[in-house]
């Protein structure tokens, strides 16, 4: 049996929505990156076209601004998304147990206990970084555990017990 502490904390909770967003969801992310940057090259062109000199400043300026507006656009939406997750705001510690048959889930929070067991076949997927284990319930929802935070001394331990439970829904992202 492996178990694993973690205690939520904004800086954490930012680099797993971070993931989700830039890592995960790279398909969303680039479209809307490419899409900005061709609006402003557009511009640039038709300046050209017209001969109107302010109209390819302009489209240089919007080439330039709108990835960056959508970059912080992103930033913002994903500080809303943790300043309303009451565990994250409390730094709540939650426990981990993971067996043969599953994992269970508790928390210290009085206020909002907390108990959630899982078989590994409901497990959406899970992710590994550098630092991290990714566990997704769903697509977009999930919890982290920062390697460090786990019992064993190998963290390869840990990584050859999950690709033996999930199987193909095992995904390392170093």
């Amino acid at each position: 049996m492996i178990t694993a502490e973690n205690t939520l904390n904004v800086e954490d909770a930012m680099t797993f929505f971070k993931f989700n967003l830039y890592k995960r969801n790279k398909k969303a992310t680039l479209i809307g990156l490419i899409t900005a940057s061709l609006a402003g090259i557009f511009m640039v062109g038709f300046g050209f076209f017209v001969g109107r000199i302010s109209f390819m400043i302009e489209g240089i300026v919007v080439a330039i601004l709108l990835p960056l507006l959508f970059y912080k656009w992103n930033e913002r939406k994903l500080r809303k998304v943790i300043k309303k997750n009451r565990g994250i705001q409390s730094g709540d510690t939650q426990y981990y147990r993971f067996e043969d048959e599953g994992f269970i889930r508790t928390n210290d929070n009085e206020d909002f206990p907390e108990r959630i067991e899982m078989e590994w076949e409901d497990l959406h997927e899970v992710c590994e970084t550098k630092n991290y284990f990714y566990f997704y319930v769903r697509a977009n929802t999930g919890f982290f555990i920062h390697h460090d935070n786990f019992n064993v001394s190998d963290i390869e331990e840990v990584r050859k017990f999950l690709k033996e439970r999930v199987g193909d829904r095992y995904r390392a992202v170093l």
